[in-house]
C-alpha cells in the first residue's frame, strides 16, 4: 500500500470528486456540489515529493520541476485516478480526480461496515515480559485508535471505535475468573476487597510511555466485567478538536462559572483538558483540578497546577472545593457537580472571585440552568437563581458525531450569559433561553441544531448523524429541508408521522 492510498480512500468515502495537496496547507477534498472539505493533515514539500514518487512513472524533483507532470494511478479494488503535478514558484501543487470507481459486490452480511472495520483491527499485540496481561488488551485499544474496550464474562471483547461498538471475534472469550485474575494484577489490596464484596471500582491506570486509562471494574449476572477508556498522553489542542474560537476568550476570564455539559462519552473531559492546557500555556495562575479519577495529566508550564483525585487525595468534591478556597487558586476545575453541596460550593467559589469550570450530564443550555436550580429545596431556589444569574458566564453543551471518512467531531450548543440572560435566570424565565440563543448569534451563541447543520454543510457529518445527535428532532428536520437536503432516512427509521 502506497502512502497516498489513504487519501484516495478518504476521497471515495466522502464521495468527493477531487483531491488537492499543497505543502504546508490542509489537504482538501472537493465535492460535486463545489463544496470543499478539509482535514487536519498538513504535509511538507519533501513529504509530498516522496509520496508522489511512489506512484509516478516519471521521477519528480521539485527543485528542478519545470513542466507539468500527469499521473494515472490505480488503487487496487478501489478506483482509477488522474493527477496533475505542477510548480508555482517554489511550491508544488498536486490535484487528482476520480476517473473510475470500482464497485465492490456485497455478500449477505459479510461486507457490512462493521465487518470491514473488524477486518482492519490489529489483534496480534505483544507485551513485554513481566507486564500485566491486561496490558495486551489496553495496547490493542491504543494500536487500533479506539476510545473504549469492554471485557465481559463469557463474551468476546468489544472495542468502541469512532463511536461504533465492534465485537472482536479474533480475541478469545474470557471467563469471570480469567478477567478477575487479569485485573487483580493491577489492583490495590483495598480495591480487591471491594471487588470481593458488591462494590464496583473506579480508578486510573497508566502504561508508561503509552497512555492512561480510566477504568471501571464491576460485577453483573454473568460475573466480573471491566471497561477501560483511553486517555491519550498528549493533550489535544483547540485546533485539533475544532473547538470554537470563543473558547479562547473564556479562558481569559478572571471570575465566574463556566459549565461544560453533555451525556457520558460526549468529550467533556477532553474539551476541559484542552481548556486547562491553553490556560496553562498562556496565563501565570494557580489551577486546582478536582477529578474522579485524574484523567489527563498536566505539567506546569506558565501556570502552577495541582491535580487532586477524589477518594485518593480528598474525601469528596465538596470537601476539596472548600479546601481549595484556602489554597490561593485562580482557576478551579470540578470534574463533576454531583450533589447539592458541590453545586452550592462551586457557586460560592465563583462568586468569591475565582474562575470555575465544571461539568453536568445535561444535553442543552436550557436544561442545565433548570437542573441546577431544581437541585435545591423550594425555599432556597430564589437565592440560587440570583447567585447563578451573577456567577454563570457560559454553558457549553456538547455531543460527539461520527465524521464522514472516519473519526469523530464535537457539536456544540453555546449560551453566553449576557445581562438579558441573567435577567431571565433571575426571574425564572429560562424557557426563553432558546430564543435568546437564536437572536444573539453575532455574540457567539449558537444552538445545537444550527451547529449540526454547519457540520453537514461543511461535509463533516451525514444528515442522518445530525438527526441522531439532535435533541430537537423536528427542528433539525426543518433545517435540513430548508437547506434542501434529503431526509430519506426517516422512512427507514419508521419515524414518519401518518
Amino acid at each position: 500500500m502506497n502512502k497516498i492510498d489513504k487519501y484516495f480512500d478518504k476521497l471515495l468515502n466522502l464521495n468527493a470528486v477531487q483531491l488537492s495537496i499543497r505543502p504546508e496547507t490542509p489537504i482538501s477534498y472537493r465535492m460535486a456540489s463545489g463544496r470543499e472539505f478539509t482535514d487536519n493533515v498538513i504535509l511538507t514539500t519533501s513529504e509530498i515529493e516522496t509520496m508522489l514518487n511512489e506512484i509516478s512513472k516519471e521521477r519528480i524533483d521539485v527543485k528542478n520541476l519545470t513542466d507539468q507532470i500527469n499521473i494515472k494511478y490505480e488503487v487496487p479494488g478501489k478506483g482509477i485516478f488522474s493527477g496533475l503535478v505542477e510548480k508555482n514558484k517554489t511550491k508544488i501543487f498536486t490535484s487528482f480526480v476520480l476517473l473510475k470507481k470500482f464497485e465492490t459486490p456485497v455478500k449477505g452480511e459479510e461486507q457490512t461496515f462493521d465487518a470491514e472495520v473488524k477486518s482492519n483491527l490489529v489483534v496480534d499485540i505483544a507485551i513485554k515480559e513481566g507486564e500485566p496481561e491486561i496490558n495486551r488488551y489496553l495496547r490493542f485499544l491504543v494500536k487500533n485508535k479506539g476510545s473504549d474496550i469492554h471485557i465481559s464474562s463469557n463474551e468476546y471483547p468489544f472495542i468502541r471505535k469512532d463511536g461504533r461498538l465492534i465485537k472482536v471475534k479474533n480475541l478469545p472469550k474470557l471467563s469471570s475468573l480469567d478477567i478477575r485474575k487479569m485485573v487483580y494484577q493491577i489492583l490495590k489490596e483495598e480495591d480487591k476487597k471491594k471487588l470481593e464484596g458488591i462494590e464496583e471500582i473506579d480508578f486510573a491506570y497508566e502504561i508508561e510511555n503509552s497512555a492512561r486509562f480510566r477504568c471501571n471494574i464491576f460485577k453483573d449476572m454473568k460475573g466480573t466485567g471491566a471497561v477501560f477508556r483511553l486517555i491519550p498522553y498528549r493533550i489535544p489542542s483547540f485546533e485539533e478538536l475544532n473547538l470554537p474560537e470563543l473558547f479562547r476568550d473564556l479562558c481569559f476570564l478572571n471570575r465566574g462559572l463556566i459549565l461544560v455539559t453533555g451525556p457520558t462519552g460526549s468529550g467533556k473531559s477532553t474539551s476541559l483538558a484542552a481548556i486547562i492546557n491553553f490556560i496553562n500555556r498562556k496565563r501565570d495562575v494557580h489551577i486546582i483540578t478536582l477529578e474522579d479519577p485524574i484523567e489527563f495529566v498536566h505539567k506546569n508550564l506558565k501556570a502552577l497546577i495541582n491535580q487532586r483525585e477524589v477518594k485518593k487525595h480528598t474525601i469528596s468534591f465538596s470537601n476539596a472545593l472548600k479546601s481549595a478556597l484556602r489554597e490561593d487558586p485562580d482557576v478551579v476545575l470540578v470534574g463533576e457537580m454531583r450533589d447539592l453541596e458541590t453545586i452550592s460550593t462551586a457557586l460560592e467559589t465563583a462568586e468569591t472571585g475565582h474562575l470555575v469550570f465544571a461539568t453536568l450530564h445535561t444535553t442543552s443550555a436550557y436544561s442545565t440552568v433548570n437542573r441546577i436550580v431544581e437541585q435545591f429545596p423550594p425555599e432556597q431556589q430564589e437565592q440560587i437563581k440570583t447567585m447563578l444569574a451573577d456567577s454563570l458566564k457560559a454553558v457549553i453543551s456538547q455531543t460527539l458525531c461520527k465524521k464522514i471518512g472516519g473519526g469523530r467531531t464535537a457539536a456544540f450548543e453555546i449560551l453566553l450569559v449576557s445581562p438579558a440572560v441573567s435577567n431571565l435566570i433571575r426571574e425564572g424565565k429560562t424557557y426563553q433561553i432558546p430564543s435568546i440563543i437564536q437572536t444573539r448569534k453575532k455574540e457567539g451563541m449558537i444552538s445545537l441544531n444550527d451547529y449540526l447543520i454547519k457540520l453537514v454543510n461543511n461535509n463533516m457529518i451525514e444528515t442522518y448523524e445530525a438527526y441522531i445527535r439532535a435533541v430537537d428532532k423536528k427542528g433539525i428536520i426543518s433545517l435540513l429541508k430548508a437547506e434542501e437536503y434529503k431526509t430519506d432516512f426517516l422512512s427507514k427509521l419508521d419515524l414518519l408521522e401518518a
